[in-house]
C-alpha cells in the first residue's frame, strides 16, 4: 500500500515512526547523519496535527538537546532556513538548539548570528 493510499490515521502513525527512528539512528553514530537527521527534521516541520503536537514537539526538543553538537551542526543550514517556522513550539527549539551550537562553536557561528541581527526583514 502506498502513503497516498493510507487511511489518515495510519498515515499520521507512520510519520510518527518516521520521526522516532530517524532521531534514535542517531544515537547509534553518524554513518547516516546526512539522511536520517534532515529527513527527521522536514517530517517535523510538516507535522500537522494537533492531538500529538506537543508531544512531538517535546520530543524533538528532547532529543535534538540530546545529540552531540556536531550531529546538529551537519543541519544548520536546514535549522536556519526554518527559522522562522509559523508554529511557536519549533521556532523556541530551534533557537534554543542554535543557542547551544553558538555557545559550543562561537567562532564558526558568528555568521549565522550576524545574518539574524541586521537582516530580521
Amino acid at each position: 500500500m502506498t502513503p497516498e493510499k493510507l487511511a489518515p490515521e495510519a498515515q499520521r502513525k507512520r510519520n510518527i515512526q518516521k520521526i522516532f527512528y530517524y532521531t534514535k539512528s542517531l544515537q547509534f553514530g553518524h554513518k547516516y547523519i546526512w539522511q536520517s537527521l534532515p529527513r527527521a527534521l522536514e517530517l517535523w516541520f510538516e507535522y500537522h496535527d494537533d492531538n500529538d503536537d506537543n508531544k512531538i514537539q517535546q520530543y524533538m526538543r528532547q532529543e535534538l538537546l540530546k545529540l552531540e553538537s556536531f550531529k546538529v551542526a551537519s543541519a544548520l543550514q536546514i535549522l536556519l532556513s526554518r527559522f522562522w517556522h509559523p508554529k511557536e513550539a519549533v521556532r523556541e527549539t530551534i533557537l534554543t538548539v542554535l543557542a547551544k551550537l553558538a555557545a559550543e562553536y562561537p567562532s564558526q557561528s558568528a555568521w549565522w548570528i550576524f545574518h539574524f541581527h541586521f537582516f530580521e526583514d
